[in-house]
């Protein structure tokens, strides 16, 4: 620190020798933390903490409406200095255990705006400190088809979705990058599947990069390049930025029902849980 005179630079040097003797001496830049720290609310550094972040849209939105809906209402006016282990272990008990991947996801998020507030010098030590809940237990366990059922629910299926069925099956692509298939992203023999975009629609229709921020080429399995020739042929939008799977009735997209309704009385047919929302 510098002064502009010299009995300013004495003066404070003697208030610092006080706290050393009083043993409560801690460094100015803590100090200068720890009052802004009593100004800047949980829910204010919450929401610059999000803005800051170099995620994807849909990311955001998710980390805005936990922000909003279940972590404002009940820690968004503290003071980020005063939220202490006991305030943490409050909050996410009166989240209730209905929703547990909810509060798993807005327990997450709380963590990592505190990790932050931590490196800034505002807190000593994060607070969020109960154990297990980032990663709880599922409620049930994912069921996996075999290979005939899988055959015979997309022979089950409407025929404008069959190949939606085999493509998800055999390609290992998201609901998002299935819908924005595009005929330029499938080569002429429908060997070769290039995804390279995804579509969310939580608010708006979003078309971003794949979840894992890189595009990809995906081999198609032989047995199903007839079937989607087929659809390419007889329901696919035509030009080369065609939809592959088209809305039948409207909208930017394949509605994220159509599927699971479709399939939902054949999954229990075959003693399959119904799906849930893409």
């Amino acid at each position: 620190m510098t002064f502009t005179t010299k009995p300013r630079a004495e003066g404070w040097l003697a208030d610092e020798r006080k706290l050393i003797e009083l043993d409560t001496w801690t460094s100015p830049a803590s100090r200068a933390a720890a009052r802004t720290a009593r100004v800047i609310t949980v829910g204010q550094y919450a929401t610059q903490w999000i803005k800051d972040r170099p995620v994807k849209a849909r990311t955001r939105l998710m980390y805005e409406s936990l922000l909003e809906h279940h972590i404002k209402p009940k820690l968004g006016a503290l003071p980020i200095d005063k939220l202490t282990a006991d305030r943490v272990r409050s909050w996410y008990s009166g989240l209730g255990t209905k929703h547990t991947r909810r509060n798993s996801h807005a327990y997450g998020l709380l963590h990592a705006v505190v990790a932050t507030a931590v490196k800034d010098g505002l807190l000593p030590a994060n607070p969020c400190q109960i154990e297990r809940v980032m990663n709880p237990q599922r409620k049930r366990e994912p069921v996996i088809l075999s290979v005939p059922e899988v055959a015979a629910l997309a022979d089950a299926v409407p025929e404008r979705l069959k190949a939606a069925i085999l493509v998800s099956a055999w390609c290992g692509v998201r609901w998002g990058e299935l819908i924005e298939l595009r005929r330029r992203d499938i080569d002429v023999d429908a060997e070769v599947l290039y995804v390279g975009r995804g579509a969310t629609h939580r608010g708006e229709c979003r078309i971003d990069t794949p979840k894992s921020g890189k595009p990809r080429a995906l081999v198609i399995a032989p047995h199903i390049r007839a079937d989607l020739k087929h659809h390419l042929d007889v329901f696919a939008d035509k030009g080369p930025n065609g939809l592959v799977f088209p809305p039948q009735r409207g909208g930017c997209h394949l509605n994220d029902r159509v599927i699971p309704d479709a399939i939902a009385k054949l999954l229990s047919d075959i003693g399959a849980p119904k799906p849930a929302h893409p």
